[in-house]
């Protein structure tokens, strides 16, 4: 959790992602110029791809290594010294926090399934009934639903109390 949190207060004041979100939007009013988006304030981060799929004239290089090499270039004629995003950031590089995709699959599906087992104790639940809710990993998670129950289907992780 202290990398995700690092992770997250890197990007925030990482200068470098900063200047290339608004070197793509300025690229993207530029591109878009006299249409409907021209005039963008923003854009979504999904967006960002489309840097990547975008092929210069001669195939070889993207729009994404364009911005990036006109970055690189900025910083060079104003005298700054240029760092690599995976500098700024190296919380958000670290192998703590990649995971598979199948991994975060899981983790997804443990999320929907426990939403879904809340919403039901609390369509079942009366005035000031306590209700528990587990919060485990994946392999505690894969132990306890093969081993038999005696909980009555509650687990006893963690607790939250209903109030009206």
């Amino acid at each position: 959790m202290q990398d995700h949190t690092a992770a997250v207060k890197e990007m925030k004041e990482c200068r470098t992602f900063k200047e290339l979100l608004a070197a793509t939007l300025a690229l993207g009013n530029f591109v878009n110029h006299g249409g409907r988006l021209g005039n963008a304030p923003g854009f979504r981060l999904k967006a960002l791809n489309k840097l990547h799929d975008a092929k210069s004239m001669d195939n070889k290089s993207t729009m994404l290594q364009a911005l990036a090499r006109q970055l690189h270039q900025r910083k060079v004629k104003e005298g700054k010294e240029p760092k690599l995003l995976s500098e700024e950031v190296p919380h958000v590089m670290s192998s703590n926090m990649k995971i598979s995709w199948q991994e975060a699959a899981d983790m997804l599906t443990q999320v929907e399934t426990a939403a879904e087992q809340i919403k039901t104790q609390l369509e079942n639940a009366g005035e000031g009934v306590m209700l528990r809710i587990m919060v485990s990993k994946p392999q505690q998670q894969q132990q306890q639903r093969s081993a038999p129950s005696s909980d009555s289907g509650q687990a006893s992780n963690g607790m939250s109390r209903l109030r009206n």
